[in-house]
């Protein structure tokens, strides 16, 4: 509205060619005009956005390059068959001001609460292709994964421990479990650890639901495993409270993917004191809703969230 009033006021002193005070009140108008547009030009917006979407008790996070690539790692999902939360929420998330296209779709393990919301973004979105372990259970979520990646056919890669997905200049994700050599079924300890890096920073640590096996081995890796971010594992449960992980990841930030008050008690309250002592803060997707992390060129880190911007 206030631009409508500028502009219509810039209008009327054009009528006044021969008014100094005229032209002043004109270079100024244009300067506001422009303003919106002069901000985007010399402030760049952020190299990476990640949301960890609010999906109650599940998990499903999206990534946004300052190029437009979209990155989906896991669904969520509801274990009410009636209730598609890739169409009700995933999906809307996915396209809001956007085509409904997704480059990379990864999956860390086949739990509902991470696959069901898939199904939706596999038949209804553009998809560039689909990262998994490549490892089954004889579970239903397998069958019905296995029937929608037939009948959709996405280019499949698998991804393991040393495979880099390219994402922008400089910014990629890097798998560290589990190792190409294991076998055995999808479970929480075989699930897709991804670390999101930015010119050599760890920005985001995604374990999935990975419980203190994996997460001691991911722990003992040579490398640099540091992160400012991390979502936590399994939702922020006490079988993920591996503290050799928590200390070389070093987060200053973390978030758990669960639903308020809910029946398992997370995060675990030795999840919510351990992550205190390291300094750093907790949010949830239930008292937060969403909450978008969004990185600079310069590395700086903004959190906001669905219910409060910090």
């Amino acid at each position: 509205v206030c631009y409508w009033l500028i502009l219509l006021a810039v209008t009327w002193l054009l009528t006044r060619p021969h008014s100094r005070r005229a032209f002043a009140f004109l270079g100024a108008g244009m300067v506001l005009l422009c303003s919106p547009g002069l901000y985007q030009a010399f402030v760049p917006g952020p190299v990476v956005s990640l949301t960890v979407l609010d999906t109650g008790m599940s998990q499903a996070v999206m990534l946004r390059t300052a190029s437009g690539r979209t990155v989906l790692i896991d669904g969520g999902g509801s274990w009410n068959l009636d209730y598609d939360i890739g169409r009700a929420l995933v999906g809307p998330a996915l396209s809001y001001g956007h085509p409904p296209r997704v480059d990379v779709v990864l999956l860390s393990h086949i739990d509902a609460d991470h696959v069901r919301g898939l199904h939706y973004i596999l038949k209804k979105f553009s998809v560039g292709w689909f990262g998994w372990t490549g490892l089954v259970d004889t579970t239903q979520e397998t069958t019905r994964l296995l029937e929608t990646l037939a009948r959709t056919k996405p280019h499949i890669r698998s991804v393991r421990a040393g495979e880099r997905i390219d994402l922008d200049t400089d910014l990629y994700l890097e798998a560290l479990y589990p190792p190409p050599q294991l076998t055995g079924i999808s479970e929480n300890n075989t699930s897709l650890v991804l670390r999101l890096v930015y010119k050599e920073k760890g920005l985001a640590m995604l374990p999935g639901d990975a419980e203190r096996p994996a997460l001691s081995r991911i722990a003992a890796l040579p490398q640099d495993i540091q992160a400012e971010l991390l979502v936590a594992a399994h939702h922020g449960s006490v079988s993920s409270l591996e503290p050799s992980f928590l200390q070389r990841v070093a987060p200053r930030q973390v978030v758990a993917a669960c639903s308020k008050d809910n029946r398992f008690g997370f995060p675990h309250p030795r999840v919510r004191d351990y992550v205190a002592t390291l300094g750093a803060n907790l949010w949830t997707t239930g008292e937060h809703g969403a909450v978008r992390c969004q990185w600079d060129a310069h590395g700086a880190l903004r959190i906001t969230t669905a219910r409060s911007a910090h």
